[in-house]
């Protein structure tokens, strides 16, 4: 009955999925949970050819690699900076690898390489978050 009710109230809003392969995905989305993973970034030019940017106050469902729901977050803050700019707290915040500036650089490196998008000065949009509602096994 809650599951039912939780999932109507979520219905309509947008999907969020973090990573690139489904054992990232599922590995993101399980630090989202724990709370260790509370940032997030997009490239500038991938927002503007999708005309999807992240606002302050939304929510998003996190889902994992099967798109099952796992959690509602809801955007805090959002910083616009370049790839060098992001800093070691920024990096911390994302809550991957090791956490430190170097892997977050190597990662997203690889990542915006990967999506056509990379240069050490693109635009970022570096999204803060918090988990309002957690879903897991809600489906």
């Amino acid at each position: 009955m809650i599951q039912s009710m939780l999932m109507k109230k979520y219905a309509q809003i947008p999907k969020l999925t973090f990573g690139d392969s489904p054992e990232q995905v599922n590995t993101l989305s399980m630090l989202v949970l724990a709370g260790i993973k509370t940032a997030s970034c997009c490239a500038w030019q991938q927002c503007v050819e999708q005309n999807n940017f992240p606002q302050i106050g939304a929510l998003s469902l996190v889902t994992d690699s099967r798109g099952r729901p796992c959690c509602v977050v809801q955007t805090l803050r959002l910083e616009w900076v370049t790839f060098d700019c992001v800093t070691q707290e920024m990096a911390f915040a994302e809550g991957e690898g090791d956490r430190s500036l170097a892997s977050w650089r190597d990662e997203h490196e690889r990542f915006f390489t990967a999506a056509g998008f990379f240069s050490h000065t693109m635009p970022l949009i570096f999204e803060h978050f918090s988990v309002i509602d957690r879903l897991e096994g809600v489906n």
